[in-house]
């Protein structure tokens, strides 16, 4: 019987949990258009989360320190929404994130309270081996507190 090859099946490219398996080569990009102070926080907490727990320093970087050319064959985090991050809101079309201000849509749903958080898991536009986390909020404080709900074995999850 003739090898036959089949395609990958229908899923998400990249989990949530991914992100530690791509340490080394991984930065954290914050917003500093809204709330830079707050994306700045939550981007230490995580370097910080992420030294205590896997011995891994991931550089962290301005909205507008970085370029696609920096970006391109890296695991990136970026912190805070596209409102917010200037360099998220470059990259938003290309990894399918519909997120208008300070909403997101998901899953065919709006998700416009100022509690709502949103995790994603993304292939990297440029270089599908790697992958981009969205770290986001509808407001600064549940930009910082989005990353403390843990990353579950899943594309994206909305927190409450």
């Amino acid at each position: 019987m003739p090898f036959e090859f089949s395609g990958p099946e229908d899923g998400p490219a990249y989990l949530l949990t991914d992100i530690y398996r791509h340490l080394p080569g991984t930065i954290l990009v914050y917003g500093t258009e809204r709330e830079p102070g707050a994306n700045r926080y939550a981007a230490e907490q995580i370097q910080s989360d992420l030294l205590d727990s896997y011995e891994s320093a991931v550089p962290i970087y301005k909205d507008f320190e970085v370029s696609d050319e920096l970006l391109r064959h890296r695991d990136v985090i970026f912190i805070g929404r596209p409102e917010a991050n200037s360099a998220l809101a470059a990259w938003a079309g290309r990894i399918g994130l519909d997120y208008p201000g300070a909403a997101f849509r998901i899953d065919g749903a709006v998700h416009p309270f100022e509690r709502d958080a949103l995790l994603l898991a993304a292939t990297n536009p440029f270089d599908p081996a790697h992958m981009v986390l969205v770290v986001a909020g509808n407001s600064a404080l549940r930009t910082v507190k989005a990353w403390a709900a843990g990353l579950p074995q899943t594309d994206h999850v909305i927190l409450k």
